[in-house]
Protein backbone atom coordinates (compact mmCIF):
# COMPACT_ATOMS: atom_id res chain seq x y z
CA UNK A 1 0.00 0.00 0.00
CA UNK A 2 0.88 3.07 -0.25
CA UNK A 3 1.82 6.33 1.99
CA UNK A 4 -1.16 8.42 0.48
CA UNK A 5 -4.08 5.39 0.94
CA UNK A 6 -3.52 5.67 4.94
CA UNK A 7 -6.03 8.21 6.46
CA UNK A 8 -4.24 11.39 7.35
CA UNK A 9 -5.30 13.18 10.44
CA UNK A 10 -6.96 15.64 8.89
CA UNK A 11 -9.51 13.53 7.12
CA UNK A 12 -10.49 12.40 10.56
CA UNK A 13 -13.53 14.60 10.83
CA UNK A 14 -14.12 14.05 7.14
CA UNK A 15 -14.80 10.44 7.83
CA UNK A 16 -16.77 10.86 11.06
CA UNK A 17 -19.00 13.19 9.38
CA UNK A 18 -19.27 9.95 6.52
CA UNK A 19 -19.74 7.82 9.45
CA UNK A 20 -22.55 9.54 10.92
CA UNK A 21 -24.16 10.61 7.51
CA UNK A 22 -23.32 6.69 6.95
CA UNK A 23 -25.34 5.91 10.62
CA UNK A 24 -28.21 8.69 10.20
CA UNK A 25 -29.00 6.38 6.56
CA UNK A 26 -29.11 3.19 8.29
CA UNK A 27 -30.96 4.20 11.31
CA UNK A 28 -33.81 5.47 8.75
CA UNK A 29 -33.21 2.50 6.83
CA UNK A 30 -34.18 0.22 10.03
CA UNK A 31 -36.94 2.75 10.78
CA UNK A 32 -38.81 2.06 6.86
CA UNK A 33 -38.12 -1.33 7.78
CA UNK A 34 -39.83 -1.55 11.02
CA UNK A 35 -42.85 0.45 9.14
CA UNK A 36 -43.30 -2.17 6.37
CA UNK A 37 -43.31 -4.60 8.56
CA UNK A 38 -45.84 -3.03 11.34
CA UNK A 39 -48.15 -2.56 7.85
CA UNK A 40 -47.38 -5.98 6.75
CA UNK A 41 -48.50 -7.58 9.92
CA UNK A 42 -51.28 -5.35 9.95
CA UNK A 43 -52.57 -6.04 6.56
CA UNK A 44 -52.07 -9.64 7.29
CA UNK A 45 -54.37 -9.38 10.32
CA UNK A 46 -57.16 -7.29 8.24
CA UNK A 47 -57.19 -10.04 6.09
CA UNK A 48 -57.53 -12.98 8.40
CA UNK A 49 -59.95 -10.90 10.23
CA UNK A 50 -61.82 -10.30 7.15
CA UNK A 51 -61.73 -14.48 6.52
CA UNK A 52 -63.44 -15.01 9.56
CA UNK A 53 -66.34 -12.55 8.73
CA UNK A 54 -69.43 -14.03 7.16
CA UNK A 55 -69.86 -12.93 3.59
CA UNK A 56 -72.90 -11.58 2.69
CA UNK A 57 -72.84 -11.71 -0.92
CA UNK A 58 -70.90 -13.72 -3.15
CA UNK A 59 -67.42 -12.72 -4.04
CA UNK A 60 -65.36 -13.71 -7.16
CA UNK A 61 -62.86 -12.50 -9.32
CA UNK A 62 -65.26 -10.09 -11.27
CA UNK A 63 -66.61 -8.16 -8.43
CA UNK A 64 -64.66 -5.08 -9.48
CA UNK A 65 -66.14 -4.56 -12.98
CA UNK A 66 -67.26 -1.36 -13.37
CA UNK A 67 -70.58 -1.43 -14.55
CA UNK A 68 -72.49 1.29 -16.21
CA UNK A 69 -75.76 3.21 -14.31
CA UNK A 70 -78.72 3.67 -16.13
CA UNK A 71 -78.67 7.41 -16.23
CA UNK A 72 -82.19 8.18 -17.84
CA UNK A 73 -84.80 5.81 -19.19
CA UNK A 74 -84.94 6.95 -22.66
CA UNK A 75 -82.22 4.84 -24.14
CA UNK A 76 -82.56 1.58 -22.05
CA UNK A 77 -81.19 0.08 -24.89
CA UNK A 78 -78.01 1.56 -24.69
CA UNK A 79 -78.17 0.80 -21.18
CA UNK A 80 -78.81 -3.31 -21.66
CA UNK A 81 -76.21 -3.67 -24.52
CA UNK A 82 -73.52 -1.74 -23.19
CA UNK A 83 -74.53 -4.04 -19.91
CA UNK A 84 -74.55 -7.24 -21.89
CA UNK A 85 -71.37 -6.22 -23.46
CA UNK A 86 -68.89 -5.57 -20.03
CA UNK A 87 -70.15 -8.54 -18.29
CA UNK A 88 -69.55 -11.34 -21.76
CA UNK A 89 -66.44 -9.00 -21.62
CA UNK A 90 -65.57 -9.96 -18.09
CA UNK A 91 -66.69 -13.91 -18.93
CA UNK A 92 -69.03 -12.93 -15.74
CA UNK A 93 -71.69 -15.98 -15.30
CA UNK A 94 -74.95 -15.42 -16.80
CA UNK A 95 -76.88 -16.48 -13.61
CA UNK A 96 -75.39 -13.66 -11.90
CA UNK A 97 -75.98 -10.69 -14.30
CA UNK A 98 -79.69 -9.85 -12.47
CA UNK A 99 -77.61 -9.93 -9.12
CA UNK A 100 -75.67 -7.18 -10.54
CA UNK A 101 -78.50 -5.26 -12.86
CA UNK A 102 -80.67 -4.30 -9.82
CA UNK A 103 -77.82 -1.75 -8.37
CA UNK A 104 -77.69 -0.30 -11.83
CA UNK A 105 -81.00 0.86 -12.94
CA UNK A 106 -82.95 3.58 -12.54
CA UNK A 107 -86.15 3.39 -9.72
CA UNK A 108 -88.95 3.84 -12.90
CA UNK A 109 -86.87 0.49 -14.47
CA UNK A 110 -87.22 -1.03 -10.89
CA UNK A 111 -90.98 -0.42 -10.68
CA UNK A 112 -91.81 -3.50 -13.40
CA UNK A 113 -90.00 -5.65 -10.66
CA UNK A 114 -92.01 -5.05 -8.21
CA UNK A 115 -94.71 -7.64 -9.48
CA UNK A 116 -91.81 -10.53 -10.13
CA UNK A 117 -91.78 -12.99 -7.46
CA UNK A 118 -88.16 -13.09 -6.09
CA UNK A 119 -87.34 -16.73 -7.99
CA UNK A 120 -88.63 -14.56 -11.46
CA UNK A 121 -86.14 -11.94 -10.49
CA UNK A 122 -83.61 -14.19 -10.46
CA UNK A 123 -83.49 -14.92 -14.06
CA UNK A 124 -81.95 -12.22 -16.40
CA UNK A 125 -83.93 -12.56 -19.36
CA UNK A 126 -86.80 -12.43 -17.33
CA UNK A 127 -86.32 -9.00 -15.72
CA UNK A 128 -85.02 -7.87 -18.96
CA UNK A 129 -88.49 -8.72 -20.76
CA UNK A 130 -90.28 -7.45 -17.69
CA UNK A 131 -87.88 -3.96 -18.27
CA UNK A 132 -88.17 -3.43 -21.88
CA UNK A 133 -92.00 -4.58 -21.97
CA UNK A 134 -92.69 -1.79 -19.52
CA UNK A 135 -90.89 0.89 -21.81
CA UNK A 136 -92.70 -0.40 -24.80
CA UNK A 137 -89.33 -1.64 -26.60
CA UNK A 138 -90.57 -4.87 -28.84
CA UNK A 139 -89.82 -5.87 -31.95
CA UNK A 140 -91.20 -2.49 -33.26
CA UNK A 141 -89.22 -0.49 -31.69
CA UNK A 142 -86.16 -2.22 -32.53
CA UNK A 143 -86.98 -1.90 -36.01
CA UNK A 144 -87.84 1.35 -36.05
CA UNK A 145 -84.50 1.95 -34.10
CA UNK A 146 -82.94 -0.07 -37.01
CA UNK A 147 -84.07 1.75 -39.75
CA UNK A 148 -83.22 5.52 -38.25
CA UNK A 149 -79.70 4.58 -37.52
CA UNK A 150 -77.41 6.52 -39.14
CA UNK A 151 -73.54 6.56 -39.78
CA UNK A 152 -71.93 9.50 -37.35
CA UNK A 153 -69.25 12.05 -38.43
CA UNK A 154 -66.15 10.43 -36.56
CA UNK A 155 -67.84 6.36 -36.67
CA UNK A 156 -66.32 4.33 -39.03
CA UNK A 157 -68.35 2.04 -41.41
CA UNK A 158 -66.91 -1.17 -39.39
CA UNK A 159 -68.13 0.15 -36.27
CA UNK A 160 -71.23 0.95 -38.06
CA UNK A 161 -72.21 -1.60 -39.44
CA UNK A 162 -71.55 -3.51 -35.72
CA UNK A 163 -73.83 -1.11 -34.57
CA UNK A 164 -76.57 -1.78 -37.35
CA UNK A 165 -75.91 -5.84 -36.64
CA UNK A 166 -76.51 -5.27 -32.78
CA UNK A 167 -79.86 -3.90 -33.43
CA UNK A 168 -81.13 -6.13 -35.95
CA UNK A 169 -79.93 -8.98 -33.75
CA UNK A 170 -82.01 -7.76 -31.37
CA UNK A 171 -84.60 -7.33 -33.35
CA UNK A 172 -84.77 -10.93 -34.62
CA UNK A 173 -83.10 -12.78 -31.83
CA UNK A 174 -86.59 -14.11 -30.10
CA UNK A 175 -87.22 -16.04 -33.62
CA UNK A 176 -84.37 -17.87 -33.94
CA UNK A 177 -85.07 -19.30 -37.58
CA UNK A 178 -86.21 -15.98 -38.53
CA UNK A 179 -83.02 -14.48 -37.27
CA UNK A 180 -80.91 -16.94 -39.09
CA UNK A 181 -83.01 -16.18 -42.47
CA UNK A 182 -82.63 -12.34 -42.16
CA UNK A 183 -79.06 -12.79 -41.16
CA UNK A 184 -77.94 -13.14 -44.60
CA UNK A 185 -80.37 -10.38 -45.93
CA UNK A 186 -78.56 -8.15 -43.59
CA UNK A 187 -75.15 -9.54 -44.94
CA UNK A 188 -76.51 -8.82 -48.19
CA UNK A 189 -77.56 -5.26 -47.25
CA UNK A 190 -74.20 -4.27 -45.80
CA UNK A 191 -71.95 -5.87 -48.67
CA UNK A 192 -74.10 -4.77 -52.04
CA UNK A 193 -75.77 -1.82 -50.49
CA UNK A 194 -79.76 -3.45 -50.57
CA UNK A 195 -81.70 -1.73 -48.31
CA UNK A 196 -84.67 -3.52 -47.33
Amino acid sequence: MSVSSFPSSGDRPANSSRERELRLELEIQRARMTNAREEFEREEERRLWQQQQPQSRPTDVHASVALPRMANDNDVLTFFNTFERLLQMHNVDKSQWSMRLFPQITSKAQKPLRRLSTEECKGYDKVKRSILSYFKLDANSYLTAFRKERRTGNETYRMWANRLFQCHYRYHRHCLRLYLICKRRFANWIFFGERY
